[in-house]
């Protein structure tokens, strides 16, 4: 009997718990069509401007920011005050139009994110709170500085955020998530006021659809028209729907073109034309306590107007 495999002597990591935090996620526009020699320094550049920002500063003391390199960018995560994403990514607006090396788009996002170590023993980020603000910054253009409904909904707290935050709705990203952003500026002052080029795509697409919708409509509207003109079709009315004022207690009568009927009125009135089979139940009288066969109405119009077809030889419906 071979030995049983001896069990691992070192205990199972235990699951870390997420942490709430306000991520700021950023990236250099085209940064990849950059000669290499261009991108040491663009990035240099940025960490220079990120580094010389007094909330960046005084978070990384508190020991409050976890920051991580994504090769084109980088992704901050201020776990103490939700205002510092809004208020470094101001900064470094700032900073790059009054020395416009590179375009920036930044995405922020409130959300849960996982603190690990990589194979290095780096700190790293991980989580929805990463994932959705770099959704959120994949909606920009350069200089577009957005930030996710969550992040929206806290900033609009403070009544001096209130003026720089303009709704931009829904958009399709990644994967067919859709996110709610909004973007951050105040004119001529920092961020970009202008639409964003996907949102702008989204809408025309959105103004497309509903464009052939209503030609769809106006089509289909047309040739039902058209039938009823033509005696092809008969319009009917739902229980209870009434049309042309027609009075609560008021009976359509075949002959009468003042009301239209309801589906049960029309269901009957077919019935009794085209001798359409009687079904009954049986009842108990309970005046001689003898059972009885009791005819139902006809009131279920698809069975009826099947029934008629078929009469008429023209098959079901």
């Amino acid at each position: 009997m071979s030995p049983a495999p001896e069990e691992s002597s070192s205990p199972a990591q235990p699951v870390r718990a997420p942490r709430i935090a306000h991520v700021l996620f950023m990236d250099v526009v085209a940064y990849s069509q950059l000669p290499t020699d261009h991108q040491i320094e663009v990035r240099d550049r940025l960490r220079e401007i990120v580094r010389a920002i007094p909330e960046f500063r005084q978070e990384v003391r508190d020991g409050e920011l976890i920051s991580r390199d994504t090769g084109d960018g980088m992704a901050l995560a201020f776990f103490a005050n939700l205002t510092a994403p809004v208020a470094c990514a101001r900064q470094i607006a700032q900073v790059l139009e009054s020395r416009p090396q590179f375009k920036l788009r930044i995405g922020i996002h409130t959300g849960p994110v996982y603190v690990d170590t990589d194979i290095s023993g780096t700190q790293n980020l991980a989580g929805d709170g990463i994932n959705i603000a770099q959704r959120v910054m994949d909606c920009g253009d350069g200089g577009h500085i957005l930030v996710s409904e969550q992040t929206a909904r806290n900033l609009a707290q403070f009544s001096a955020l209130q003026p720089a935050l303009h709704d931009l709705g829904e958009i399709e990203v990644k994967h067919g998530v859709r996110v709610h952003v909004f973007n951050v500026f105040v004119a001529g002052e920092f961020g970009n006021p202008e639409l964003p080029s996907k949102v702008r795509l989204a809408r025309q697409r959105n103004e497309t659809r509903a464009h052939q919708e209503q030609t769809e409509l106006a089509v289909h509207q047309e040739m039902v028209i058209r039938a009823i003109l033509d005696g092809e079709v008969i319009p009917f009315l739902g229980a209870g729907s009434s049309l042309c004022d027609r009075p609560s207690g008021a009976a359509w009568e075949p002959k009468q073109s003042q009301y239209l009927p309801s589906g049960a009125e029309l269901a009957e009135y077919l019935a009794r034309e085209f001798e359409y089979p009687a079904k009954y139940t049986k009842l108990r009288c309970p005046a001689c306590s003898e059972d009885v066969n009791i005819r139902e109405k006809p009131n279920d119009l698809l069975r009826v107007a099947q029934y008629v077809m078929l009469v008429l030889g023209s098959g079901p419906l």
